[in-house]
């Protein structure tokens, strides 16, 4: 009998963490917080850029209270402690100027509060109230994570090991938290790539789509590294009919501002109900081989795709086969696309099948893939430029330096 024991809904304890640069300042808040709050702070000295290197190795808390004091350009010190931390991380600032404009700033960017030393204990026991009452929300469009839809050109494109391993990278060197949600996982999909078994539970991931909720999602969600996590179902999208955009903008709502990236792999639908699913995402990113019913197919997607308000598509050429003659060469697939590929996976058989018989290791691809697997994740962070592509784009590359 394979039945499910009831998981009841326990509300953990809040995890309070505490980077300050002056002994002062750190007893002051470590007293409140255990004597008034009743909360064990994990306190540590430094300012927000001790911070950004502890978190980009160690899980975020709930609730950060983080030093600016001292510190030239706080706002991009922030910004780069947000790309480490968790989206939904309840950030506290404290520092020494007293500027009405750093401290309208510092909200536009999703900080909680700004509160300037020394800190009156009541002006700091509130805003730490404020920062952990349940129905608390910051600033939506700072602490919402990146969607990126994902589709296939027809058959074998690659979809599971490149997206598995975009994973791996985003949340390796980089430290985003990253999710990546399966709703085609007949054939083992990510499950399967990272070597993990599908939990009971996952049967009815989409058979009852209308039971999603952040228990349940807690529930079935598997980790693969402390910040990538994976979703995946044994049923498959393309033949639950009540699985729509509504259910689409419910997961992706209870998912978003838990990760910096939530990847959802849409390959194994058609493009008339691909195209409404993916409709509001920030990133639709379509892979494709080097083949003329791949550029058929990415045309025809672009075309689906072409007026859409909301986000952008990325085009990625995998190259998953050793070449033939009957590929396409890439200047005229971006003729026929009438723009750039974003991105190109060079073959590399040996690394990639390595990724089967052993766990998934970026390491073990060639210099040439992980370098381009790089580029593309840089690309999705906002942090690299695209692929010069194109004689005159590679000439303008490989010259970029000497002029």
């Amino acid at each position: 009998m394979n039945s499910v024991a009831p998981v009841l809904s326990v509300q953990a304890p809040l995890t309070v963490t505490v980077f300050a640069s002056d002994r002062e300042t750190m007893a002051g808040i470590r007293t409140l917080l255990s004597g008034q709050l009743r909360m064990e702070p994990e306190c540590r000295s430094g300012n927000v850029t001790a911070a950004t290197a502890y978190f980009a190795r160690n899980p975020s808390p709930d609730v950060l209270i983080v030093d600016i004091s001292g510190v030239d350009l706080p706002l991009s010190h922030m910004n780069e402690l947000a790309k480490v931390c968790a989206p939904d991380v309840k950030v506290i600032a404290i520092g020494d100027r007293d500027a009405v404009g750093l401290y309208r700033n510092l909200l536009d960017i999703g900080v909680q509060d700004y509160l300037v030393t020394p800190v009156p204990a009541d002006i700091l026991h509130r805003a730490i109230l404020r920062a952990t009452r349940p129905d608390n929300q910051s600033t939506p469009s700072a602490v919402r994570g990146k969607i990126v839809s994902v589709l296939g050109a027809s058959g074998g494109a690659g979809v599971t090991s490149i997206l598995s391993l975009l994973g791996l990278s985003l949340s390796g060197s980089r430290g985003r938290r990253v999710m990546i949600v399966d709703l085609d996982a007949g054939h083992d999909g990510v499950g399967g790539f990272f070597k993990q078994e599908p939990e009971a539970q996952d049967q009815g991931f989409l058979q009852s789509p209308e039971r999603i909720d952040q228990l349940y999602l807690d529930r079935v969600m598997r980790p693969v590294t402390e910040r990538l996590h994976i979703l995946s179902s044994r049923g498959s999208v393309s033949r639950v009919s009540r699985y729509g955009p509504e259910m689409q903008d419910r997961l992706t709502s209870l998912l978003e501002n838990r990760y910096h990236f939530l990847f959802m792999d849409f390959s194994g639908l058609p493009i008339s109900q691909a195209v409404p699913l993916v409709a509001k995402s920030d990133i639709r990113l379509i892979l494709c081989q080097p083949t003329v019913p791949a550029a058929r197919q990415v045309d025809a997607l672009l075309k689906a795709f072409n007026g859409n308000e909301v986000g952008k598509e990325l085009v990625l050429l995998n190259r998953c086969r050793p070449g033939t003659s009957l590929d396409v060469p890439v200047q005229r697939l971006e003729a026929h696309l009438d723009r750039q590929i974003d991105g190109e996976i060079p073959f590399d058989g040996a690394g990639f099948a390595a990724q089967g018989v052993y766990p998934p290791d970026l390491s073990r691809l060639s210099a040439r893939t992980q370098a381009s697997l790089n580029r593309f994740a840089d690309l999705l962070t906002g942090e690299g430029r695209r692929k010069a592509t194109g004689m005159l784009g590679r000439i303008r590359e490989a010259t970029r330096h000497v002029w």
